[in-house]
């Protein structure tokens, strides 16, 4: 479970470059599947006398290797939003299953990648994609994703 990346460090750090006073207070919320030991802080109060440390630790989180690939296999539902600004967002999703559980995995493609995936989507056909699996917002997406590939009929 990652509850500080780099990313935080980052934003951070940002935030309090805005002001000598600058006080950020931050609360980590967590899901009953994937909640933490019970030591584990979830409140914090930083100021802009931890900038140097935040600096450091997020340097120190760059020299990390990164998550591994998953290859996710599974029957694809494509959907469509239109975001406040009226353009069309397309987002996709994997559905497997998983022990007679579905799972949905959203992810996002290139155009052509998209098209592809349409074309999987109209046959009925399974597409195998890798990328790194991550749980965010209560959902699982599939960030990365490259190396479609359309499987044989489902």
């Amino acid at each position: 479970m990652d509850i500080v990346n780099k990313n935080l460090c980052d934003s951070l750090s940002n935030l309090l470059k805005t002001g000598e006073n600058t006080k950020i207070s931050v609360e980590a919320k967590f899901d009953s599947i994937n909640a933490p030991p019970v030591n584990t802080l979830s409140k914090a109060v930083i100021d802009s006398s931890e900038l140097i440390k935040l600096r450091s630790f997020s340097s120190e989180l760059n020299k990390m290797p990164e998550e591994p690939d998953s290859i996710i296999v599974g029957i694809i539902n494509i959907e469509t939003k239109v975001t406040k600004d009226k353009v069309p967002q397309k987002e996709s999703i994997i559905s497997l299953f998983d022990e007679n559980r579905e799972k949905n995995i959203k992810f996002s493609l290139s155009d052509k990648n998209y098209e592809l995936a349409c074309d999987a989507y109209k046959d009925n056909k399974k597409i195998e994609l890798t990328g790194i699996l991550a749980k965010r917002d209560n959902a699982w997406w599939l960030d990365k994703p490259h190396n479609l590939k359309i499987k044989s009929k489902t």
